[in-house]
């Protein structure tokens, strides 16, 4: 197979061959601090180039290898007939649920998020609606080139509410006098 580079549709985008962590647009990831992210990381056995650290230390595995059969090119054609079309459009959808059926192994409840996140041409996402919903049943969160970003900085986000969230909860559980007095005991 040949690795896929993203296709330009009018939204600036270029190739993304080489970017950090796999094919995740190396624009979505400039936005979110260098700590928060993690390289090269060994879950059960298998590495997963790139995860964001959440609250409490686990890591939230994130993929976006794509190799294709070349299918996906082919879509872009728009002399295709109904029938070529569909037969594209169902290769697609299995290189895309092989690699959900991949990205689910980085799932660790030790280690990880109970998901992960998957990110996929845009291309692929708009033709694939039945591989994205299975993937929820994976465990596999799925978006397209275009919404890493977004999808990112909303995960940050939560990840910042959440943080603080949980400070003030050990604020608030800091050690409190719970013996028991004699003599409120009747």
């Amino acid at each position: 197979g040949e690795r896929l580079k993203r296709r330009g549709n009018g939204s600036g985008g270029s190739s993304t061959r080489g970017a950090a962590g796999g094919n995740i647009p190396g624009e979505a990831l400039r936005h979110l601090p260098p700590e928060m992210l993690q390289r090269n990381v060994w879950v059960g056995g298998k590495v997963v180039e790139l995860a964001l650290r959440l609250p409490g230390g686990k890591l939230l595995p994130m993929d976006s290898k794509w190799v294709s059969s070349g299918a996906l090119d082919q879509l872009a054609d728009t002399t295709l007939d109904a029938t070529r079309r569909a037969q594209l459009t169902a290769q697609v959808e299995r290189e895309v649920e092989r690699r959900m059926r991949e990205v689910s192994q980085y799932i660790d409840p030790a280690t990880t998020s109970p998901f992960a996140l998957a990110v996929i041409p845009d291309a692929a996402y708009d033709v694939c609606r039945g591989a994205i919903v299975g993937a929820h049943k994976r465990h596999v969160m799925v978006v397209g080139y275009a919404m890493a970003l977004p999808y990112l900085l909303t995960l940050y986000q939560l990840h910042l509410q959440f943080a603080r969230t949980v400070d003030m909860e050990k604020l608030q559980s800091a050690p409190i006098d719970v013996e028991p007095h004699p003599d409120t005991l009747d």
